[in-house]
């Protein structure tokens, strides 16, 4: 008889135990936060800035004196060069990184001057103006400090 008191507690004190428990609440959805009146729209994006005409100074290697005028007021852009007295006007051309501009008659007949730059450096070639191939190192030049 015992064993079927222990046998019958072993099985009753787990349900008796689950009847002292609350049940489950249901799970509540998320609500979004409450809605907030809608305060002053963004501010306009600044306008760009115009076009300018910028003048530059370089220290070059070997030592020559070279400034540049980059007009960007025109459609395309241009650039006079001015090396040891003499200006140069200049067409920008097609380059794959930074500035290059062509003139069509160099410091030598037969001869075209091309100036590149990218940030405060520059490089000066001259050439025979088929391809960039055939152009030559001048001058490499650093932008002085104004």
């Amino acid at each position: 008889m015992l064993k079927r008191i222990l046998t019958a507690a072993v099985f009753i004190a787990p349900l008796l135990a689950a009847c002292g428990e609350r049940p489950a609440e249901p799970k509540q959805e998320a609500t979004a936060p409450p809605a907030t009146e809608p305060g002053p729209p963004p501010p306009a994006p600044e306008p760009a800035a115009p076009p300018e005409i910028i003048e530059a100074s370089y220290d070059c290697t070997p030592a020559m004196a070279l400034s540049v005028k980059y007009d960007n007021t025109v459609d395309p852009p241009k650039a006079a060069v001015t090396l040891d007295g003499k200006t140069y006007d200049m067409t920008i051309a097609p380059s794959a990184s930074g500035a290059r501009y062509l003139t069509a008659s160099g410091r030598t007949p037969g001869m075209t001057l091309v100036w590149w730059n990218k940030g405060k450096d520059g490089m000066l070639q001259e050439g025979k103006g088929a391809t960039s191939d055939d152009e030559k190192t001048i001058a490499t030049c650093t932008g002085k400090a104004s």
